[in-house]
């Protein structure tokens, strides 16, 4: 079993927000990949689609962005799943916006979902894939205010960039799925916005 999970918060508070991308980036690959209906499983908003010959689970944790890891590692655990099966889509401060790049373990740059993985699986788990989507950071942000802009909502014209990316993420998950990492680093690392 593959599992990728979008990171992001549950409820109409928070879609379309900077934080939700991996929300989004979920609910793009549903859609595209015709995943089948959705049920609640491990505090998660659980589908499962047959894809390159895999059964992959597409996951959006119901616990909160801080508490994601509660979600994920029930599900991992659960489904015995090793680092390598393990996909996570997550927003990142520290890129330029809707850049995409792509990694394998790493620490977690004091992404509270990440912090929240890394808690709950233990970090002889953490060397999973990662898809960061860039959210850029302005300049001189305090703690606070970076809260608050993590949860702000795109503009429209904002979000139709987002729709654009959310199929590269696509790609991007596709090729990680059937081991070709460096091919999707490659790829992505390259592009321009």
């Amino acid at each position: 079993m593959k599992i990728i999970v979008g990171l992001g918060n549950p409820g109409i508070n928070y879609e379309r927000t900077r934080h939700n991308l991996g929300f989004l980036a979920i609910d793009q690959m549903r859609k595209c990949w015709d995943a089948r209906v959705s049920c609640v499983r491990h505090e998660g908003e659980v589908s499962f689609v047959q894809i390159l010959g895999q059964e992959v689970m597409l996951v959006k944790p119901q616990t909160y962005m801080n508490q994601s890891g509660r979600c994920v590692a029930s599900l991992y655990r659960f489904y015995r799943c090793v680092p390598e099966n393990l996909i996570v889509i997550h927003d990142d401060l520290d890129l330029p916006f809707l850049t995409l790049r792509l990694k394998t373990g790493g620490g977690t740059g004091g992404h509270r979902g990440l912090q929240s993985l890394e808690a709950s699986l233990g970090k002889e788990h953490t060397k999973y894939h990662r898809i960061r989507i860039g959210i850029d950071r302005p300049s001189a942000l305090s703690r606070i205010e970076v809260a608050d802009y993590v949860l702000q909502r795109f503009s429209d014209a904002q979000y139709l960039q987002v729709s654009a990316v959310l199929e590269e993420v696509n790609e991007a998950a596709l090729l990680i799925l059937e081991g070709k990492m460096k091919e999707a680093m490659n790829c992505y690392h390259k592009k321009k916005r």
